[in-house]
């Protein structure tokens, strides 16, 4: 379901890449790459300088904790309703974009690999392959993790919206929203 604004599922970065229904398209040495992921800032050079623009094709991924085996306060569905507005955040901010979003198994989607998220990740990734160079890069959008905070899904897809479009990365916004 490849294409302009589709969505299909599959897993983080990690192992999944590779090895999922997309791996035609990305090269062999992308496996494994978590090492390799980079700044925002890469994604905001990237398309400064020409090599990533409207027509360069897009990968979403999004890790989001959806076990309730990590504590009993742990809300999933909080989890999903957040993926789903996020979801709906990037298909309208990147009209036009050609992109694909992927994200854990558990998600419902049946092309999904079977990748466990980490516990409380909400982690957005941006992964576009560089024919040139013959390689994927990756950068981190938004990371739970790293803010201890839910994403603001408006805010997370407009950054991006912004920088796609050639404009200046305002990371200052408030990226995640008040409680964690």
């Amino acid at each position: 379901m490849r294409g302009q604004n589709s969505a299909y599922s599959s897993a983080r970065p990690s192992p999944a890449i590779g090895s999922g229904p997309d791996s035609a398209h990305y090269p062999s040495q992308a496996q494994g790459f978590v090492g390799n992921m980079r700044p925002f800032s890469y994604l905001v050079k990237c398309v400064k300088e020409g090599s990533v623009t409207a027509q360069t094709e897009l990968r979403i991924v999004i890790e989001y904790c959806n076990s309730e085996h990590y504590s009993r306060r742990h809300d999933i569905a909080r989890y999903q309703h957040i993926f789903e507005r996020v979801l709906t955040a990037l298909r309208d901010n990147l009209r036009g974009r050609y992109f694909t979003i992927s994200s854990n198994k558990e998600s419902g989607n049946r092309n999904a690999l079977d990748v466990e998220p980490r516990a409380g990740a909400f982690e957005i990734y941006v992964e576009w392959s560089d024919a040139k160079a013959g390689n994927v890069n990756a950068v981190v959008l938004f990371s739970k993790l790293e803010t201890l905070r839910y994403p603001n899904p408006a805010n997370v897809a407009a950054r991006l919206r912004a920088v796609l479009n050639g404009g200046e990365d305002h990371s200052d916004v408030a990226l995640g929203e008040s409680d964690a």
